[in-house]
């Protein structure tokens, strides 16, 4: 289950526009997942769950892959992405 929650949201967020609207989806699935925890129904609980496994997924291949682009576009020496 681990490799589709970070294989499946990188590839949809290169699909669907890129960086930017993917960071913005990041923050709205945590901020749903911020509300969800609030309440003592437990499929409501469950979903809380999985919006904070996607906006994770998110966190760690979208803003890498953000990161990369921007350097590679800016003309900034590859070693700066090795240190």
């Amino acid at each position: 289950w681990g490799v589709l929650a970070d294989c499946v949201p990188g590839g949809a967020a290169t699909l669907f526009g890129g960086g930017r609207s993917a960071c913005i989806a990041c923050f709205a699935c945590y901020g749903c997942a911020a509300l969800t925890v609030f309440h003592d129904d437990y499929p409501t609980l469950l979903l809380g769950r999985a919006f904070y496994g996607t906006g994770t997924a998110l966190l760690h291949t979208v803003f890498d892959a953000w990161m990369v682009a921007e350097h590679m576009s800016q003309a900034f020496p590859d070693d700066w992405l090795m240190q």
